[in-house]
């Protein structure tokens, strides 16, 4: 935050914006991302690919949340990449970021919906 101030004292306002919101997407995509692959990975059963869904051939309910927000933020990203070649490096679209907000809204509905049915069901593990 004293960053952000500081900017915007100096009037560089649009850097300390863009900053408020590019630190927390960085920080979702780095520490929520790269914990929960690194947490898939780490499977002692080498006969199977460790980031699937499936677990000795059957589906595994545990790698649904981390598999699901890991897709959902690499989609976010192209789509911001997408829109920033579209724009020349310059700004973002609008429109565009629509897109993102029904993916997370999609991807959080989807999420909150399959964990409480897991815990209705009692396939807790």
């Amino acid at each position: 935050m004293n960053a952000n101030v500081a900017m915007t004292k100096k009037g560089f306002g649009e850097m300390a914006v863009t900053g408020c919101l590019a630190g927390p997407v960085f920080n979702i995509l780095m520490g929520l991302g790269l914990s929960c692959f690194f947490s898939l990975i780490k499977d002692n059963d080498t006969t199977e690919i460790p980031w699937t869904l499936t677990k000795n051939g059957e589906f595994d309910k545990g790698n649904v949340l981390p598999f699901g927000l890991i897709s959902s933020m690499l989609v976010v990203l192209i789509v911001i990449f997408a829109n920033m070649v579209m724009n020349g490096g310059t700004s973002l679209t609008y429109g565009i970021q629509k897109i993102n907000l029904v993916i997370y809204a999609v991807t959080i509905l989807g999420l909150v919906i399959f964990v409480l049915t897991k815990e209705e069901k009692g396939l807790d593990d």
